[in-house]
């Protein structure tokens, strides 16, 4: 049987109620905010959480890169039904996984029906602004059709993944709302952004995943030194082995800066990693999404063994691999 991937705003809601009756007792919903467009920004708590180790993984804070938010879910839906076996019912009762599958859902509507999508009027207009903005910079100028379908920002042009302290001011960017790269008027002024943060505030996770696309990589080293850089390489080198991906350093590569991973290495002090899924570009077809989730299948059973095994050798839960 085929799977039906949940890679819309709406099909990504009805997929968090299905599991959230299928599995009572086991997960918590939980409501982080609300987009400028009013789309809710949903969060999934797989297992206890009042246990003592959390890991937070999020997906689609661009946009474009909603195939994430598909295998996100699909990850989470088969992490739960392997955690039924009694066998393996302390996955559940010793790690907590948060799951963010659409960080930024006013984007994900955007990129895939355009600004049409938008119901609130001003925010519509400053989507044609924006085009009519940008069209110049490509040449020849984009059309708009294909210039929505690549948007990576929020329904105010933001983009997301910018909007982090860590790296903010040094970051130019473009200067004016735009589908990509524009930085915001300060830092955290989003709602998409806050609500990210405020997760990772709440449950201070011993380890952060950030799923973008594209390029079947995974970036680490955000600029940390110490115990912290240590765990963080140990860590991509893990899920690197687990994955397949080959891991990378944001450093040396001279990633741009005011991420979300940025922000939780230099701010929180959080081991972090992005894994950059996929081959092309963006969006992603629907038809490399059982590629994708079978490079990632081993990833929550794989983490939820190693922090589980940690746990019990160490007091502090910002492990050494």
């Amino acid at each position: 049987m085929e799977r039906e991937y949940a890679d819309t705003y709406e099909k990504v809601l009805h997929r968090l109620e299905y599991l959230k009756r299928k599995f009572p007792g086991q997960v918590v919903l939980h409501l982080l905010g609300r987009t400028a467009d009013g789309r809710m920004i949903p969060e999934l708590s797989l297992g206890d959480p009042d246990r003592p180790v959390h890991i937070l993984i999020h997906a689609a804070v661009h946009g474009r890169e909603y195939a994430n938010s598909a295998v996100l879910l699909e990850l989470a839906g088969d992490h739960l039904y392997r955690a039924q076996k009694e066998t393996r019912k302390n996955a559940l009762r010793e790690v907590c996984f948060h799951i963010i599958p659409m960080v930024n859902p006013d984007g994900v509507s955007i990129s895939q029906y355009g600004p049409g999508a938008i119901r609130d009027p001003s925010l519509r207009k400053g989507l044609y602004d924006c085009w009519k903005r940008d069209r110049g910079n490509f040449h020849p100028p984009i059309k708009e059709q294909l210039y929505f379908r690549r948007w990576k920002a929020n329904a105010r042009g933001v983009d997301i993944n910018r909007n982090f302290s860590a790296g903010w001011k040094e970051y130019a960017g473009t200067l004016f709302p735009s589908f990509a790269g524009y930085k915001g008027p300060f830092p955290e002024s989003e709602r998409e952004t806050r609500a990210l943060l405020d997760s990772a505030r709440r449950w201070k996770p011993c380890c952060c995943i950030s799923l973008h696309s594209s390029g079947n990589l995974i970036y680490w080293d955000y600029r940390s030194e110490g115990r912290l850089y240590d765990t963080d390489k140990m860590l991509a080198r893990y899920i690197g082995r687990v994955t397949g991906y080959k891991t990378c350093s944001s450093a040396d590569e001279g990633a741009v800066r005011a991420g979300c991973s940025d922000y939780f290495m230099e701010t929180l002090k959080i081991p972090s990693v992005t894994i950059e899924t996929g081959i092309g570009e963006c969006p992603l077809p629907p038809a490399e999404y059982p590629l994708l989730s079978q490079n990632l299948s081993r990833l929550l059973p794989s983490l939820s063994r190693l922090y589980r095994r940690q746990s019990k050798r160490e007091e502090t839960f910002h492990f050494r691999l």
